[in-house]
């Protein structure tokens, strides 16, 4: 597989439920974070949910503080429902985008489909958006959707899950591909130094009328 030195701002949209600072941004060591977290987590709920399961990454690869806890986040929070992201079957990833209309649609598709699954009815969400610089060698699919057919399925994540855990399990900083559904690019990050100068930009309100996102309303902070 061929690899490919990317050097871009990435865009991620995720669901707007925590502040922004997290108990990651406040530390600047393992050693700090070790002692902070057996402090605080034995009684605060709130800090298990943020930090997750941190063992999921190898030491050398966590990050601390300003911005932090949007990178960690995602890997320490291994996917929910059972089935998985498309190159992740049972481990922590960061996807985004290159594009933020690639974000916008990827995250449409993902939750209609969450909100069918419990059948929720008419509903909305709050997402925010989140820039981060990557800037490593990626390995890369991008431009072969028709040659790897198998792992641009629509729904069927067999192929590609059974292709990310072995560049996980290879070290690989991540994969370059092409969003399945939008025309542009998405990556997936396998190790968080891959990822830096992470911080929040827009806030939108996903609006959900019981079959898809009809409506996407970017909110206006007022100071």
């Amino acid at each position: 597989m061929d690899v490919k030195s990317i050097d871009t701002t990435t865009h991620r949209l995720i669901p707007s439920r925590f502040p922004p600072i997290g108990v990651l941004e406040r530390v600047a060591s393992q050693e700090d974070f070790d002692i902070l977290f057996e402090i605080e987590s034995l009684t605060n709920d709130r800090l298990r949910d943020e930090v997750g399961e941190i063992a999921m990454i190898a030491e050398e690869d966590r990050l601390f503080g300003d911005g932090t806890s949007l990178i960690m986040a995602p890997f320490t929070h291994p996917p929910a429902l059972g089935q998985g992201g498309r190159f992740n079957p049972d481990f922590g990833v960061f996807y985004c985008a290159a594009e933020f209309k690639t974000a916008l649609e990827e995250t449409k598709y993902h939750r209609a489909k969450f909100f069918l699954d419990f059948d929720s009815g008419p509903t909305k969400i709050d997402m925010r958006e989140v820039l981060t610089d990557l800037n490593k060698e990626l390995h890369t699919i991008a431009g072969q959707r028709n040659l790897l057919s198998d792992i641009y399925h629509s729904d069927d994540y067999s192929t590609s899950q059974a292709l990310g855990r072995n560049l996980k399990a290879e070290k690989s900083w991540g994969l370059e591909y092409d969003s399945v559904r939008a025309t542009r690019i998405c990556y997936v990050v396998f190790r968080p130094p891959a990822l830096s100068n992470c911080r929040q930009s827009r806030h939108f309100e996903y609006q959900f009328d019981g079959e898809k996102i009809a409506h996407v309303v970017e909110k206006i902070e007022i100071k």
